[in-house]
């Protein structure tokens, strides 16, 4: 059975392969273990036994929060995993006195788009070219939850 809990409780070099295999380029050892040791930020890992499935990471100041990654491996997506990851994440986060939270996302990753929209994220702006792949430049789009929408998923 899948469970949630803190990140800091796998093992690094499980969220590291799942980090190297999932962005490109992807963070550094040096950065995720920024993100992951602050304690101000939120991160989480989905696993099931010892396996981690997936990941999300969420800096935090004040009021506000932006997701940072959210990453699935290959093997375990399609099952549901970010979006368990993303309402735990919300409920924490508004537990923390969040009540906004960001996000920038390429506009052609269709999949991470639907994902987000489910949960009630909207479009806040984009920044045109922001990207730069081998297939040319992508715009970045902005998106933001008020947390008391997050209530309102879409099933």
């Amino acid at each position: 059975m899948s469970r949630i809990i803190p990140l800091t409780q796998v093992s690094f070099a499980d969220v590291e392969h799942i980090e190297q295999a999932c962005f490109q380029p992807p963070w550094s050892a040096a950065i995720l273990n920024l993100y992951m040791n602050n304690p101000d930020n939120l991160c989480l890992g989905m696993v099931a036994g010892e396996s981690l499935q997936g990941f999300a990471i969420f800096s935090r100041f004040e009021t506000e929060s932006e997701l940072l990654q959210i990453a699935v491996a290959e093997e375990y997506r399609g099952r549901g995993i970010a979006s368990q990851l993303l309402s735990a994440a919300h409920v924490q986060l508004e537990q923390l006195g969040v009540t906004d939270i960001l996000l920038e996302v390429s506009a052609t990753n269709s999949a991470a788009v639907t994902l987000y929209k489910k949960h009630g994220y909207r479009q806040d702006g984009c920044r045109k070219d922001y990207y730069v792949t081998p297939q040319g430049k992508q715009d970045a789009w902005l998106m933001r939850l008020g947390l008391s929408a997050a209530g309102k998923e879409k099933e």
